[in-house]
């Protein structure tokens, strides 16, 4: 084996048959070929097997599909081969291939193939198209590529766009892979008469549905290159045949692409419904994020026959779910199998002395900025004093609440002002950082399994999500509401009530674990099972006389406890 290839991580194709499932992975088109494409395949003759295949005829009905010159068209072995092919044409061993990340994993493949070095633009979390690094690096790149619709992405540049990109590489060899293209509505094929260097690459696996056919194209004024690189009959008769039967079917496909467009939007408003944040696309895919329940839902639905791509690596897509779009059928399957995968309960966690300890932060920040406006000591146990009361769940109200009691007259905008300076800092460096996390990890794993999750916290949302990514639990969550998502805070039970509608749970299937007398009237309002948890170093006694006083059923040491208590109630139902 050559040296280079022993590192080249190939294209890895299933393990396991996927005939017979619902198959929503590879975006492949569910509906099929137009039956003239089945039937002009079952009446082929003797002949069409027994002769080379002829391709012009193909290449012309092609143009005419696309609006270019026939000369223009180069048909191949599927658009992996298109691509392999614009590849070998132009690319030497220490060439620069820019393209965006993540991209079509057969870009880095092919690299690797012709040992060029990759060059990146990298996608952020809005799965916009990096522009700005895209043009940086262009000028130290040998070739460029952009897959538009993107994939995975799934995001669409438009024309003006992809004009910087083709003017600001100037003779340098362009590769613009327009698989997804039908489902955008628009190509830029015809911009291949007007730029020499220009390699458009097109797909009849996806709207045409003849993957198993492997049909690609080239559209490209360098003819002759593909032609000395590419295999002289590399598409099969039976290919050309089943083409040629598509594109004189257009208007079965102009029908199914209607239907994909509508299912696409289906799929987008189910997962939503459910709690989701499920992403719109370009392509006949969708975009799910679901934390660190990805894994767990790919392996389940796969049990009832019903495959997803999951992706696991880490990047702006680790932990996302991609999701072919199917036909009606194929949706009612899916979310019909999602009942009876996801857990059918919900444990909502208040966030401060539940799932992080706060002592060194937000209880730091309240007494030494009411110590700031009122010039005396304040204890850690007065503070404490104030939170049984009640009514003052929010923070910056006790620290309000506290000066006012020592007869100063301040405003609660100067309480806030001060108290954030010390619990955010600059760019997030104040007592914000001392806080630790408290919920073990293997309980938070032992939990997604069993139980859908939340969190209802009076934390404002950046700080609420700040905390969750440092310690790496964001994922965990199925939905976060903060203080910005409530008119009223605890102990209204309005957060529980969003948290419940938007998972569909009852009442009664729903646990509320926290750590004031206000998170147990909250619980108890809303109906849903109020779980104490006594603040860190408190007296459980007497935190569970108090808290059972305001409604709650149960009251633990530490929030780790609760695996215990649920398994408890489990067994007893």
């Amino acid at each position: 084996m050559r040296e280079h290839l022993k590192k080249l991580e190939p294209y890895r194709l299933p393990d396991y048959p996927r005939k017979d499932k619902i198959r929503l992975d590879l975006n492949e088109n569910p509906f099929g070929p137009a039956p003239e494409v089945v039937n002009a395949i079952r009446n082929i003759s003797a002949e069409d097997l027994s002769v080379y295949p002829e391709y012009d005829k193909l290449e012309r009905k092609i143009a005419q599909y696309v609006g270019v010159n026939p000369a223009h068209v180069v048909i191949t072995n599927g658009a992996d081969d298109a691509i392999k092919c614009v590849f070998e044409g132009n690319v030497s061993p220490g060439d620069r291939v820019l393209m965006p990340y993540p991209t079509y994993s057969m870009y880095e493949v092919y690299s690797d193939l012709y040992q060029a070095v990759k060059i990146y633009a990298h996608y952020k979390n809005d799965f916009k198209f990096p522009l700005d690094e895209f043009l940086y690096k262009i000028d130290s790149a040998d070739l460029v590529v952009v897959v538009n619709p993107a994939n995975p992405t799934g995001g669409w540049i438009d024309r003006d766009v992809f004009l910087k990109i083709l003017k600001k590489a100037e003779d340098k060899p362009v590769v613009l892979d327009e698989t997804y293209w039908q489902f955008a509505g628009e190509t830029f094929a015809k911009l291949v008469e007007d730029y020499e260097n220009l390699f458009v690459i097109h797909s009849f696996s996806k709207l045409f549905a003849l993957a198993g056919v492997r049909l690609g194209y080239v559209i490209t004024q360098q003819r002759e290159l593909i032609e000395k690189v590419i295999e002289p009959f590399r598409v099969s008769s039976l290919s050309v045949i089943a083409g040629l039967a598509s594109l004189e079917n257009l208007d079965y496909y102009d029908e199914v692409l209607a239907k994909l467009k509508k299912n696409r939007s289906t799929l987008v408003e189910e997962f939503q419904k459910r709690s989701f944040e499920a992403y719109d696309t370009e392509t006949n895919f969708i975009l799910v994020k679901a934390g660190n329940r990805a894994g767990f839902i790919k392996k389940h639905l796969f049990e009832r026959g019903i495959l997803i791509k999951h992706y696991s690596s880490p990047g702006i897509l680790e932990n996302f779910l991609r999701i072919s779009v199917g036909r009606e059928e194929d949706i009612d399957a899916l979310f019909s199998a999602f009942r009876d995968i996801l857990p059918s309960q919900v444990v909502i966690f208040d966030m401060d002395g539940v799932l992080v300890d706060v002592r060194e932060s937000y209880r730091k920040a309240i007494k030494e900025t009411a110590e700031y406006f009122t010039g005396d000591e304040v204890s850690y146990e007065e503070i404490q004093e104030f939170k049984n009361r009640g009514g003052l769940n929010n923070d910056w109200n006790l620290t309000h609440e506290i000066i006012k009691s020592r007869g100063v007259n301040i405003s609660r905008d100067e309480v806030i002002g001060k108290f954030q300076e010390l619990f955010l800092g600059e760019n997030f460096s104040g007592y914000i950082n001392r806080e630790k996390w408290v919920l073990d990890m293997d309980v938070l794993q032992w939990l997604i399994e069993n139980y859908r999750l939340a969190v209802f916290t009076s934390r404002p949302r950046e700080e609420a999500f700040y905390t969750l990514k440092k310690y790496g639990a964001d994922g965990f969550f199925d939905i976060v509401v903060s203080l910005d998502d409530v008119k009223e805070t605890k102990p209204s039970p309005e957060g529980i009530h969003v948290i419940l509608e938007k998972l569909g749970i009852s009442p009664e299937n729903a646990y509320f674990l926290g750590d004031t007398v206000d998170d147990m009237e909250a619980a108890r309002r809303a109906g849903v099972t109020g779980i104490g948890v006594a603040p860190p170093g408190g007296d459980v006694s007497r935190y569970e006389r108090l808290f059972k006083e305001h409604g709650a059923k149960y009251v633990i040491g530490s929030v780790n406890e609760i695996k215990g208590i649920l398994l408890k109630l489990s067994h007893s139902e």
